[in-house]
């Protein structure tokens, strides 16, 4: 005979759990009928009732067994969805990679070094960077022996860290043992290899293509590791409220790792992945086909959607590869930047992909960019008919006028980083790239959204710092800088949205960006109860504490994924 306690666990496993009731909430629902509300159900997972308390006392009348809520007026939003991320990548970061900022001196550096490798398990290697410029000179000047230095602080852990343009890694001795560099390699790469001034022996410097003989040592993750990264990547997520990804140029890793935490129950995260696709101007067979696979590899996971591919159609400005329809300054030495790929291939492939029903996430940055991939875009809609599929343009911030209704136009999608729509920095840099009145018009979003289009939000992270998505929000309201650093500073105040429309950005248009807007996004009946708890009503306080939100709980299909740890 089970024990009292047993029998409670065993019926509580196999019966259904009793419907929640919130009442006495404010709700923002994301939706175009009622944003607005009192009052919500949760049953199965999914919203039951969105109303009032009226109309969730009558639920409760005919459902005694369910358990209610007096939310006491706390603010309650849809969950967030992130449309431009590297999630994997950046747990791997957070659990895995030693790093440092790029002025990090090489006092510095070591004490880091030797902090990363007292968190390292035997036998491991320390990964990570990125040290700047002026490293390899220090360590030429030190008479004592960086190399020696390095490999004490490295604590005989085999060690690779990139540089700031990650074209340089700075390795120890145990790492160059285990290269097993052969006379004829070092020949080979003479130049490229640094050399100790005293000894002629290698300093543990390789530039640009020699930085291969090392890393060609490095081992791959396991596959726990890669679930362990993953596992941390989706908790920090929860903590600010994000319950959606689309995860940017996948691979193998990410394949893998997304389908085999959901097979375990462990995701609890709607998620779109974007394949990547090396796009040249005849991919064979086998390259086809390995593409084909990974397309095809979710099928069978509801919440995991393979059918997206990601495609770099330019650079980034600062390296004037971004593509513009008019010169970087100065004007007079006509450099428009560089096309990672011709039109013509870009045009064949995305339809080819939008017929087979893939859809198609480009990074496009300059305003030719942008063009080149609408006109692709046109191409598709005009072979294949409109299939319905939102192809987005990610980082699309600097779009010519011509182009801004031709969003709407093809069903197309910008896809916004948080980088680029407040002052910063970046702007700073990109100003002087481009001139005030061109790196001025950055983000149209009133005007986007206004000509009917659903432009969406993506951190990035971890090429940016950090996933939390309330400065960008924030910054949307205001378009300041979030931190407050630049108060009497405004970019293109034009472009304000209201907190609703921005709240949308990040909720329905989110759900629409990976699919999955018919049954999640916002809090409406019939859909996945995913949704929020915050610390403060946003709708009622200053626009410029937005940035300061705390997330209390996280819901996914109506269970808890998160809740503040308690001081």
């Amino acid at each position: 005979m089970l024990a009292a306690g047993t029998l409670a666990a065993s019926l509580s496993a196999v019966l259904p759990a009793a419907p929640q009731a919130y009442i006495n909430a404010k709700i923002f629902t994301a939706s175009d009928s009622q944003q607005q509300v009192q009052a919500m159900v949760v049953d199965d997972g999914k919203f039951a009732v969105v109303g009032n308390n009226q109309a969730v006392q009558a639920y409760i009348s005919a459902h005694p067994e369910t358990v209610v809520r007096d939310m006491a007026g706390q603010r309650i939003i849809p969950g967030l969805y992130d449309s431009h991320i590297h999630a994997l990548s950046g747990g791997e970061e957070a659990l895995f990679t030693c790093n440092f900022p790029n002025d990090t001196d090489m006092s510095g550096l070591l004490n880091a070094v030797a902090a990363c490798a007292q968190k390292t398990s035997d036998g491991s290697w320390i990964e990570g960077g990125a040290w700047g410029p002026g490293l390899q000179q220090q360590a030429a000047q030190d008479a004592a022996g960086f190399l020696q230095k390095l490999d004490e602080a490295s604590q005989g852990h085999p060690l690779v860290l990139r540089d700031f343009s990650n074209h340089n890694v700075l390795v120890n001795s145990a790492a160059m043992a285990l290269a097993n560099i052969t006379p004829e390699e070092a020949r080979t790469y003479a130049e490229l290899i640094g050399r100790d001034q005293h000894t002629n022996g290698m300093s543990g410097f390789f530039l640009e293509g020699a930085g291969q003989l090392v890393r060609r040592a490095v081992p791959g993750r396991t596959p726990e590791q890669y679930k362990m990264a993953l596992r941390h990547a989706v908790k920090l997520l929860h903590s600010y409220g994000i319950i959606g990804v689309k995860d940017s140029f996948a691979g193998d890793p990410e394949v893998d790792t997304y389908l085999a935490l959901d097979k375990q129950g462990e995701l609890n995260l709607h998620a779109a992945l974007s394949i990547g696709w090396h796009a040249h101007n005849e991919p064979d067979d086998t390259e086809k086909a390995a593409f084909i696979a990974r397309i095809n590899a979710g099928d069978n996971h509801p919440e995991v959607n393979t059918r997206f591919s990601k495609i770099a159609v330019d650079g980034i400005p600062p390296t004037r590869t971004a593509a513009f329809l008019e010169p970087y300054l100065p004007v007079e030495e006509g450099n428009r930047g560089t096309l990672e790929i011709t039109p013509e291939t870009l045009t064949a492939d995305l339809i080819w992909m939008d017929a087979l029903g893939i859809t198609v996430q480009a990074h496009t940055v300059g305003d030719r960019a942008v063009r080149v991939m609408l006109d692709a875009v046109d191409a598709a809609r005009e072979v294949n008919g409109n299939t319905g599929l939102r192809h987005d343009l990610a980082h699309a911030c600097l779009v010519d006028p011509d182009d801004v209704g031709r969003f709407a136009e093809l069903n197309a999608v910008a896809n916004y980083s948080p980088m680029f729509w407040f002052p910063s920095g970046l702007v700073d840099g990109m100003m002087a790239l481009l001139g005030e009145e061109r790196a001025g018009r950055y983000c149209a979003t009133k005007t986007m959204l206004e000509a009917g289009t659903s432009p969406t939000a993506g951190s990035d992270w971890p090429v940016v710092a950090s996933a939390n998505p309330w400065p960008g929000i924030e910054a949307f309201v205001t378009r300041q800088a979030p931190d407050g650093s630049r108060p009497d500073q405004t970019l293109w105040a034009e472009q304000k949205v209201t907190l609703a429309q921005a709240l949308k950005m990040f909720t329905v248009n989110g759900a629409k960006a990976l699919r999955v807007e018919d049954r999640a996004g916002a809090i409406e009946t019939g859909k996945a109860a995913d949704f929020v708890v915050l610390d403060r009503d946003i709708f009622a306080i200053p626009a410029s504490d937005i940035s300061e939100t705390q997330v209390q709980e996280t819901y996914f299909a109506g269970k808890p994924v998160y809740t503040q740890p308690q001081n």
